[in-house]
């Protein structure tokens, strides 16, 4: 290896290397074993955490369920599992096992309680999203462990616990699975409780390897017995933690291919003239997509030709089950080929407006996030900035310019110079990448 090679090599492991930040060993063992422990404080904690996280799902709001991450202390005794392993310290390992099957089955009861009670009984959206684990959890999962772990284990802590908590995601799965138990929606609850357990895993497995790697003493045991039989329990755990996280991991990237490859399949080979794809339902468990059709009625060979294309997408093995909802020889078998034309057109022209509406809402609710985000932005930019309103201007449909135009109302604290006004039109301009800004400045 060259001098400079050599001096560029020492200037990166010297930027990356964790020792030169390690904090005490005895420190962090000491701070891990304590918040592993579930008593007290930390358990009444745990509870308020989980009907807050509860609260937050129940009425679908993001900013409650991350503040009941935040005070969550669950990252605890999944932390001490992995430094357990790490240090071959089947005690702490035992200790943070029994402390986290506790945890658990103190929030599952918490929040089942909460949802039998709760007058609001649908699942929402924040609900619904915690019950399909994909691999982006277990990367997520996964690299925020590292980065508790490596938090925990450093001088300076600085603010990544409480991202960590946020990013992990430990509460509001643990507290889904609490809904489905609740509701004895047996399909909700698996798959949330799956989504933790997941998470969890992948979190100590994180820890593990970060306590490994900044070698951490192990455990001392006085006789050799003793020492060899606690080496073989912590391979156990190790093999029964890691082998079925694996495999976990891997069914998960299998299930996600398939999803991404079936939803490829129907956005580009499902259109089919003269009729529309009213419904489509992809099961990764029985590897089938689902297609209801409604309109003149799919024939054989267009069914036959739908079944080839699956395997451009690598799903040979999939099933596709293609229904029809309703056809116009089901509904009007009396009608001439001229008068089906007529009602395929007339449903054409229906499905237009129905196009052009939920366009319409799209942009209005598209409209309302660029007005917050503008103002938001503006206000750094324009301290006395109090107010900002944009309006798009609507030119006529059979005008060929598709440009479009904004007026942008403004109201400042005091009145803004010539050259704070231009700023501001200037930065509309861009920032609506429309060159046609009117900017009415109320005085």
């Amino acid at each position: 290896m060259s001098n400079g090679i050599r001096e560029i090599w020492e200037i990166i492991y010297h930027r990356f290397n964790l020792q030169e930040d390690k904090a005490p060993e005895t420190e962090v063992i000491e701070a891990i074993k304590r918040d592993a422990d579930f008593r007290g404080a930390n358990l009444l904690v745990l509870m308020l955490a989980i009907i807050i996280a509860s609260v937050g799902l129940n009425v679908n709001s993001t900013a409650v369920i991350i503040g009941a991450m935040l005070i969550s202390p669950l990252m605890g005794p999944i932390m001490g599992v992995g430094l357990g392993i790490g240090i071959n310290d089947f005690q702490l390992i035992k200790r943070s096992f029994k402390n986290y099957g506790f945890s658990v089955l103190v929030s599952l009861v918490t929040s089942a309680v909460y949802f039998k009670f709760s007058p609001l009984g649908d699942a929402h959206s924040e609900l619904l999203s915690r019950t399909t684990p994909t691999i982006w959890d277990v990367l997520i999962a996964f690299a925020g462990g590292l980065a508790g772990i490596i938090a925990a284990t450093g001088k300076s802590k600085g603010n990544v616990i409480p991202g960590v908590a946020i990013a992990t995601a430990l509460m509001p799965p643990l507290c889904t699975a609490g809904f489905g138990l609740a509701h004895l929606q047996w399909n909700i609850f698996l798959g949330a409780f799956y989504l933790f357990i997941i998470n969890s895993v992948f979190i100590s497995i994180a820890a593990l390897l970060i306590v490994r790697l900044l070698k951490f003493r192990p455990v001392e045991y006085s006789d050799e017995k003793t020492r060899s039989r606690v080496k073989r329990m912590v391979w156990v755990v190790v093999i029964v933690t890691v082998l079925p996280s694996i495999y976990m991991a891997y069914v998960i990237v299998v299930q996600n291919q398939f999803t991404t490859a079936a939803n490829s399949f129907i956005t580009n080979e499902t259109v089919i003239s003269d009729n529309y794809l009213l419904d489509k339902k992809v099961d990764v468990a029985s590897k089938t997509i689902f297609l209801v059709y409604a309109g003149k009625g799919l024939t054989q060979e267009q069914k036959d030709h739908l079944k080839s294309r699956l395997s451009i997408y690598n799903l040979e093995k999939a099933k596709l089950q293609i229904n029809e909802g309703f056809t116009l020889k089901s509904l009007l078998p009396n009608t001439t080929n001229n008068e089906s034309q007529k009602y395929l057109l007339a449903m054409q022209e229906k499905q237009k407006e129905v196009d052009s509406l939920r366009n319409t809402i799209d942009s209005i609710n598209q409209m309302q996030v660029l007005k917050y985000d503008l103002y938001n932005e503006a206000k750094t930019e324009h301290p006395m900035l109090t107010e900002l309103a944009l309006m798009p201007i609507y030119n006529d449909p059979n005008n060929k310019d598709t440009t479009v135009h904004y007026i942008a109302y403004s109201r400042f604290t005091k009145t803004p110079d010539k050259q704070e006004i231009n700023r501001l039109q200037n930065w509309v301009q861009v920032r609506t990448k429309s060159k046609k800004i009117k900017l009415i400045v109320d005085k």
